[in-house]
């Protein structure tokens, strides 16, 4: 039996513009760390990307997961337009020797994430097209089953997200919205 492989949405995680699992993805660069201001949310750790949204959000319970983190894709910042309609795809590949491996993810976004793994649909939270379902995607942390997407071998999980129109519009940029970024992590047991 081999142990737990978890991880977290952290820089490490690859943003491209496609799932590359399904074929032909541009590498965009690595994700980076980002809170609405230095204080929101209060886990903001230092080197984040500060937007200047001061009016709130992303209030999940990360007590769980003390080293998960907001993240979005390189390159943005507050001044970043359009931010409504934005979609990013961050992906993370690893290897499960286990015959028959086991996970779970938990995960909040801002305002839409669908969670695929090895290009195939797990499930989504959050929305582009009503307001009081991506406010609630950021507030709470939602657990998927990885179980039946997973193989012995490589894996590649995959969040597509994307920002509503929420904000101040329209072009809005960053600072005068709460855009999307996903938080994430992830037990993987294998056996």
């Amino acid at each position: 039996m081999t142990g737990p492989a978890t991880f977290v949405s952290d820089t490490s995680w690859q943003v491209y513009n496609a799932d590359p699992a399904l074929g032909a993805a541009t590498s965009l660069g690595l994700a980076q760390f980002v809170c609405l201001t230095s204080s929101i949310p209060s886990t903001c750790p230092a080197g984040a990307t500060i937007y200047g949204h001061s009016t709130g959000g992303w209030t999940s319970d990360l007590s769980s997961i003390p080293a998960a983190h907001w993240i979005w894709a390189p390159n943005i910042n507050g001044t970043t337009t359009p931010a409504e309609f934005n979609q990013f795809f961050f992906s993370k590949t690893f290897q499960l020797n286990g015959t028959q491996p086991i996970g779970f993810i938990s995960i909040s976004a801002d305002d839409l994430a669908e969670l695929r793994v090895n290009g195939h649909i797990v499930g989504s939270i959050g929305s582009i097209s009503d307001y009081s379902t991506a406010t609630q995607a950021q507030a709470f942390l939602t657990t998927f089953n990885l179980t039946p997407f997973l193989t012995a071998g490589t894996n590649i999980l995959t969040v597509r997200a994307e920002n509503g129109p929420f904000g101040i519009c329209c072009p809005s940029n960053y600072a005068g919205r709460s855009c999307v970024r996903w938080i994430l992590c992830s037990p993987l047991d294998r056996s």
